[in-house]
């Protein structure tokens, strides 16, 4: 009786607990971060509308790259939002440059490799996908974040420095709270190395990367300081996609993940097939709060991938700027129509001007939504002169007390218009 009473009193010890000690006894081979330099090979990098980069960069080659880029944005919650207090850099897609140099593709294929086993990762196979070019100019910096998963899988991001004399911008990566020594100190300098050789920094999925300030007036890195460039190529297992399921609905396929990588296999799946596309757009108009912003976000990269499949749908998408169930469905929409550079029927035309001056004229406006309105309005002033001066005085009014992003973006807007901030 003793015996099975002080049995019945024992307290079991759950599963979960047995899965965190057994995890907690792992010695894994590896680390969370690995720097290091490569010998020079030029990329061979050509941007459209520009032409052959020259390295190192120069300051006027960069203030012309800088043009054709955009202000990166980053991931905050489910959102992605503009603001250069926590992130101030530039970026280009790949599908705006080409690396042209055959020789360079080896090199990054050499540097995966340093990574994988610096990583502990050497028994398995991973493939580099190029993610961004981004454009270091000189106050550029990005707080201590972690990268989002671009990809299904990813499990590190690289990033490859090219050669560039500058001062500054150091990267302080930290596991658990815990600054890491990329060589003897708690940073790496992207500086150090001049115009004499590549540098590289791989980066894992548990890491949290911060970039001080950069000092200098140009930097020519494919991520970093100055009037620099970066490459930051994402890793993921290749025999990990997400696999492409012709028997799910497109409502079946967004409530795999909330994810970059399920909102770019949506897109795919609705940009050549019709009947796909109308049940993506019928999911971001249906009352389920979170399918439709899943779908919004597929619906974006759809729209900026061919605009015109959205055509059919611009009463939708206006009656969504106007009355979201969601926010990111107001963003989708008000994005899409500023990117748009075909004419829209005049009546829409003036509703959606209408909207976007109200979005200004409301303080409690998401950044990004206003930047992508102030936009949609100052392109249309030739048309429409009337509404100059009420965008202009919106935005004058706004800028002593708006975020970053929309100080960023509002004097730019100001000039357009030909007035002073």
């Amino acid at each position: 009786m003793a015996t099975r009473s002080k049995a019945a009193t024992s307290k079991p010890i759950a599963i979960h607990d047995k899965l965190l000690e057994a995890i907690g006894e792992v010695d894994r081979p590896g680390d969370f971060c690995t720097c290091g330099n490569r010998p020079l090979v030029m990329p061979g990098l050509e941007v459209d509308k520009l032409g052959v980069v020259g390295l190192p960069l120069t300051k006027s080659c960069a203030r012309k790259l800088i043009k054709l880029c955009r202000q990166a944005p980053y991931g905050k919650g489910t959102d992605t939002v503009v603001d250069t207090d926590v992130r101030r850099v530039w970026e280009l897609d790949p599908k705006k440059f080409q690396l042209t140099n055959p020789k360079w593709h080896d090199l990054v294929a050499l540097i995966v490799d340093d990574v994988k086993g610096a990583m502990g990762l050497g028994g398995q196979k991973l493939v580099s996908h190029l993610y961004k070019l981004l454009v270091y100019e000189e106050g550029s910096s990005f707080l201590p974040h972690r990268d989002g998963e671009k990809l299904d899988r990813m499990v590190a991001t690289l990033v490859i420095g090219l050669p560039a004399v500058h001062e500054g911008g150091e990267l302080v990566v930290s596991h658990n709270g815990r600054p890491r020594k990329p060589i003897a100190s708690l940073i790496w300098h992207w500086s150090r190395c001049g115009k004499t050789a590549l540098q590289k920094v791989g980066i894992s999925a548990t890491g949290f990367p911060g970039e001080a300030p950069n000092r200098s007036s140009c930097q020519a890195r494919l991520k970093y300081n100055g009037t620099p460039s970066v490459l930051a190529v994402n890793f993921r297992f290749p025999n990990q996609r997400i696999p492409k399921h012709t028997s799910m609905s497109i409502r079946e396929e967004l409530l795999v993940a909330h994810s970059r990588a399920v909102a770019d296999h949506v897109a795919a799946l609705a940009l050549n097939d019709e009947e796909r596309l109308v049940e993506l757009m019928a999911c971001m108009f249906c009352d389920d709060v979170d399918v439709a912003q899943r779908a919004a976000h597929a619906v974006g990269i759809l729209g900026r991938e061919d605009p015109s499949k959205l055509v059919p749908w611009f009463a939708e998408l206006a009656n969504a700027m106007e009355h979201p169930i969601h926010q990111s469905l107001r963003r989708c929409s008000v994005r899409y129509f500023s990117e748009y550079k075909n004419s829209l029927p005049r009546r829409l035309e003036k509703r959606l001007i209408d909207l976007c001056l109200r979005f200004l004229a409301d303080a409690q406006t998401e950044t990004a939504i206003g930047v992508f309105a102030m936009q949609f309005v100052a392109d249309r002033v030739a048309t429409y002169p009337y509404v100059r001066e009420k965008l202009i005085e919106h935005l004058q009014a706004r800028l002593p007390v708006a975020s970053t992003g929309y100080r960023n973006r509002a004097p730019k807007v100001l000039k357009q218009l030909g007035a002073e901030p």
